[in-house]
Formats: C-alpha cells, sequence, structure tokens
C-alpha cells in the first residue's frame, strides 16, 4: 500500500501529539466544567465497581449461610 499511487505515507513527526491537541481545550474557562464531569464519571465508575464487589460478597454470604444451614445468619 506503500507504493500505491494517491497515499502517501503519514510522517508522525509532523503530526501533533496528545498533549498538543487536549491543552487548549483543557486550559479555557470551561475547563472546571469538563473536570467537574471527569470527577463525576469517575466517581460513578468506582461507586458501582463497589457496588457490584458489595453485591458479589452479600451472595456469597447467603449461599454460604443457605447451604451451612445456618438460619441465625439469614
Amino acid at each position: 500500500m506503500r507504493d500505491s499511487p494517491g497515499h502517501s505515507p503519514i510522517d508522525a513527526a509532523g503530526r501533533p501529539g496528545l498533549l498538543h491537541l487536549f491543552a487548549p481545550y483543557w486550559g479555557t474557562r470551561r475547563r472546571w466544567r469538563a473536570w467537574l464531569l471527569v470527577a463525576l464519571w469517575l466517581a460513578i465508575t468506582l461507586g458501582s465497581a463497589w457496588l457490584y464487589v458489595r453485591a458479589n460478597e452479600l451472595t456469597g454470604e447467603l449461599t454460604d449461610a443457605l447451604l451451612g444451614r445456618k438460619w441465625d445468619v439469614l
């Protein structure tokens, strides 16, 4: 595909890096809203992961209690 006419190889040295692409946006006045949304997204993600782990632990405790016939735990 390199030698096909009409296709030029991508010059990696001429492309901007990720920092140069994202830095102008994160440096604007709207950055606080963006940071707030990132923090909210992170909190929801970590919170739901914690909830899934806790639900799994409770399910395991319930299963162990049922199999062991530990009625006081139930």
